[in-house]
């Protein structure tokens, strides 16, 4: 009878432990399938953007800087000057290049240095951080930070 006790015992733990494991499994399985929702809903830079900040600091309030994105196209301008890149996302990874043909001059206007600043600053952006429900993006690199609000 004592024998039969015990090993009634030893199967009560041997079940308990495999329950707690496959709790374990199926809660850590929920956690990665969250994750990858969530990840997967990252938001798209395609719209129209103002520049908030350059570096942390406010734009001037006369400067007017836009960023358009569009079909793999970028360009930044303020007022009739416009300089333009092209551009890929991967969720939060970004890249630009130059786009000669992207850009325009205004006669005899020269840029801000806003917005030569803001130029450099997208050109070397490799992320953009969204917040505010994809309102907000601070794209940032080795050519600081550029934060956008879209308009």
């Amino acid at each position: 009878m004592a024998r039969n006790l015990a090993l009634a015992a030893l199967l009560l733990v041997a079940a308990c432990g495999k329950h707690e494991g496959q709790t374990a499994t199926t809660n850590e399985s929920s956690a990665a399938k969250a994750t990858t929702a969530a990840a997967d809903t990252v938001p798209s830079l395609e719209g129209q953007w103002r520049v908030v900040s350059i570096g942390g600091r406010p734009v001037s309030a006369g400067s007017a800087l836009a960023v358009s994105f569009a079909s793999g196209k970028a360009s930044i301008s303020s007022g009739c000057v416009r300089r333009g890149l092209t551009y890929s996302q991967k969720r939060n990874g970004v890249s630009f290049a130059i786009d000669p043909q992207g850009s325009a001059n205004c006669e005899g206007r020269g840029t801000s240095a806003d917005h030569e600043t803001a130029y450099a600053a997208i050109q070397h952006a490799t992320m953009a951080i969204f917040s505010q429900k994809g309102a907000r993006a601070d794209l940032s690199g080795a050519g600081g930070t550029l934060a956008l609000e879209r308009r």
